[in-house]
């Protein structure tokens, strides 16, 4: 696969800002705003909290923007990414891939919002596309496809194994569709996109088998390798929906694509060289438009989005069960039978002598009720993630992220009451600006932070904040002493403190006072 050059990263960087800065002047002119002089996604960013305080929320922004919730938080969550990636214009001059993937997502994003605000009409562009384009685009993704297949079949040579497996994981049906459609004696040709990828980034099946070729070591674009790959291979999934529509890919679509695939297949290429997989994704990226052709009208649209985790489908094998085995069950169900009968009756008699005793008891039931049902647990629809579908928001790690990072405090208790977990990193934002409504929640939902390792990002982004300028307030301390008390990790803080302190001695300490800074951490957390 192809790497995109230092010169080609630059140019569409460039490009980005310009729509950026273009569409920010236009939104703001459509929320009646006048902002300070500026440009770049730091800039459009900082205006648009200003903005949000003149006008009172981020619902009414969305309001004029034709956004509904989860759409306000996608847009501010795409925005938030790229302006910590890219906070100006003087970024382009040294463009890397994740700053372009940052950038090219938020525009993305830009161009679905103009399709439903036609009162914004930037004409700042990616270079057009043409056909050549268009047919590397679709020999891109066709090789994404052929590659997950490849991968799953070597992880599961035996194909009676794999059938079972494939059952177990998607289900009777899908693996019968997949038979009847694929080729003679190969059940994944048969499957959707959706389905390879969801089981290449299944949880489970990730860490048994595919960590191992995809591990490199550079951080994937959302630090977690396996959510980067779920994320840009369910946006692929919709590009191919596209193709097989006969839809041609925007320019910003095919930039992103182009991106995409190297970020997906550049480690395992690298694992092919290194001997650690058979699977070797440049074999798959040569094909004529006869074969493109084919490809894509086999399997037509993909309805499924890539999953998370798949859900074993519970199901029961029709064997024929014995004689004794029934009549066991029959004298089983019938003792329950007794035992439900006689519950019943013992519940009516309570109930009724103790409505006659105390008259207010069931109203005070009642209300226990009602108070339990509102504080659910994880899956009970009348609970928080019914709230949150009310609001138009999406039960997603994406829209509970994006609530922590604009400080919406309801939403936040909404998700973390539904059991949504969350990572140390998502309160980097909210630290910097010391929202303590919304990290006092945090904290009280400590045991749903489930990020590993989360210290070493932690103190090193806190350190940097102090370096320049910054307190190290309250809740960083609160922060710091809550996820970061381990020996390890305490004694790894002494340790960058006496550095610090020999560096300064020896007269190569710089103008920050680094020692200074480790020793307060330290002191915080030991």
């Amino acid at each position: 696969m192809t790497t995109p050059s230092p010169q080609a990263l630059k140019d569409t960087l460039t490009h980005c800002l310009a729509i950026s800065d273009e569409a920010a002047v236009q939104i703001f002119a459509l929320l009646n705003y006048t902002p300070v002089a500026g440009s770049g996604p730091e800039w459009f960013f900082e205006e648009l909290e200003q903005a949000r305080a003149s006008l009172g929320s981020w619902a009414e922004i969305g309001k004029r923007l034709k956004l509904n919730d989860a759409g306000m938080s996608q847009f501010t969550l795409l925005l938030r990414h790229f302006q910590q990636l890219v906070p100006g214009s003087e970024s382009a001059q040294s463009a890397t891939p994740h700053q372009v993937i940052a950038a090219l997502r938020y525009v993305s994003w830009l161009e679905k919002m103009r399709e439903k605000q036609p009162a914004l009409k930037w004409t700042a562009s990616l270079p057009a596309s043409d056909a050549e384009s268009q047919f590397q685009g679709k020999a891109q993704i066709r090789a994404v496809e052929l590659m997950l297949r490849q991968l799953i079949s070597r992880a599961w040579p035996d194909k009676a194994k794999l059938s079972t497996h494939l059952t177990t994981l998607l289900g009777v049906s899908a693996v019968k569709r997949s038979q009847s459609k694929g080729e003679k004696g190969d059940i994944i040709s048969g499957l959707m996109f959706s389905e390879l990828a969801s089981v290449l980034v299944d949880k489970r099946e990730f860490n048994r088998f595919y960590a191992p070729v995809f591990n490199s070591s550079s951080q994937g674009f959302l630090v977690d390798q396996r959510k980067t790959l779920q994320a840009f291979l369910d946006e692929i999934r919709l590009m191919r929906n596209q193709v097989v529509s006969r839809q041609p890919l925007s320019a910003v679509q095919l930039a992103l694509l182009e991106n995409y695939v190297h970020e997906i297949t550049e480690p395992v290429q690298k694992a092919y060289r290194e001997g650690r997989t058979k699977v070797d994704p440049s074999a798959f990226q040569h094909a004529d438009p006869a074969e493109l052709g084919q490809f894509f009208q086999k399997n037509g649209t993909d309805t499924g989005a890539v999953q998370d985790s798949l859900q074993k489908e519970q199901y029961k094998a029709p064997d024929e069960v014995s004689e004794p085995v029934n009549l066991l069950a029959t004298v089983l169900w019938s003792a329950v039978a007794v035992a439900l009968v006689a519950i019943f009756g013992v519940g009516i008699y309570l109930l009724t002598h103790l409505n006659r005793d105390t008259p207010n008891d069931g109203k005070l039931m009642g209300e226990h009720y009602v108070g339990f049902m509102k504080n659910a647990p994880t899956g009970d629809v009348t609970g928080p993630r019914l709230e949150l579908q009310h609001q138009g928001i999406d039960w997603t790690p994406e829209n509970f992220r994006s609530a922590i990072m604009r400080g919406d405090r309801k939403v936040v208790r909404q998700f973390l009451e539904g059991g949504m977990t969350w990572q140390a990193s998502w309160a980097e934002q909210p630290l910097a600006r010391d929202q303590q409504d919304v990290l006092e929640l945090l904290i009280n939902f400590r045991s749903q932070m489930d990020e590993p390792e989360p210290c070493r990002r932690m103190i090193s982004t806190i350190s940097d904040a102090m370096a320049r300028g910054e307190s190290l307030t309250s809740m960083r301390k609160t922060f710091l002493e809550t996820f970061c008390w381990q020996s390890d990790v305490v004694e790894q803080e002494r340790q960058a403190w006496q550095q610090a302190l020999q560096r300064e001695k020896s007269g190569v300490g710089g103008a920050v006072k680094w020692s200074d800074i480790h020793e307060q951490i330290y002191d915080t957390i030991r």
